[in-house]
């Protein structure tokens, strides 16, 4: 089989980073989704924490109004159905982010090898050197508001929530599976948050070295 020529070699790698770079813009949208559907039902549940007698007549309200039904309405089990339906978008986000993480070493690998064997380390490093260069402090808040601030955000939520439903448990067996969503939930962050720990901890080496090796990409 005969050997491919540079121009060919090039032109593959520079085919396969493009390709690479349009699926992490694919999962950077469905990131920004999921974190907006994370927000929204966290807002429900403030809401069914501090104002319960209102959420009761909101949520019964809505059902009459786009369900049809008028009876027989468990707004307990509703409240199972949000649990539920918070852990499967929390544990999607978080395998996303690391998903999202893994692809840009990815590309941060194509970037140094077309770099290195095709233009003597000048030009393919917009996802890696020179994005890191100058970063602006906006980008590094951005950054802190995903992989800090938002888990401890989700964390206080989750645990207001199950809070209330302990003290005012009216449905044993819901009040468990509610309890168990949440360790689900609780562990989910745990799992995650040092992956994106040891990114930031990659991150604050690089700035004191004087050759960078890309490794943040949160925001």
């Amino acid at each position: 089989m005969a050997e491919l020529s540079d121009d060919t070699k090039l032109q593959v790698l520079h085919d396969h980073y493009k390709e690479t770079g349009e699926r992490i813009s694919g999962y950077l949208q469905s990131r920004e989704r999921l974190f907006l559907l994370i927000i929204a039902l966290c807002t429900v549940m403030l809401f069914q924490v501090y104002s319960p007698e209102n959420s009761t007549r909101v949520f019964a309200d809505f059902i009459v109004k786009h369900v049809g039904l008028t009876e027989g309405i468990d707004l307990t089990f509703i409240g199972s159905v949000i649990w539920f339906v918070l852990l499967g978008t929390i544990i999607k986000y978080c395998q996303r982010m690391v998903l999202i993480e893994r692809q840009y070493d990815y590309l941060h690998r194509l970037e140094a090898e077309i770099s290195t064997s095709y233009f003597a380390n000048v030009t393919y490093k917009r996802e890696g050197e020179e994005y890191l260069k100058d970063y602006p402090k906006f980008s590094t808040w951005a950054s802190f508001i995903y992989t800090i601030l938002f888990p401890l955000i989700l964390f206080a939520v989750v645990s207001s929530k199950i809070w209330s439903e302990i003290v005012r448990a009216s449905i044993p067996a819901l009040a468990v599976f509610n309890i168990v969503m949440f360790m689900a939930i609780i562990y989910s962050l745990v799992m995650y948050l040092p992956t994106i720990h040891r990114r930031r901890r990659c991150d604050e080496s690089n700035s004191s070295e004087s050759m960078v090796k890309p490794c943040k990409r949160n925001e």
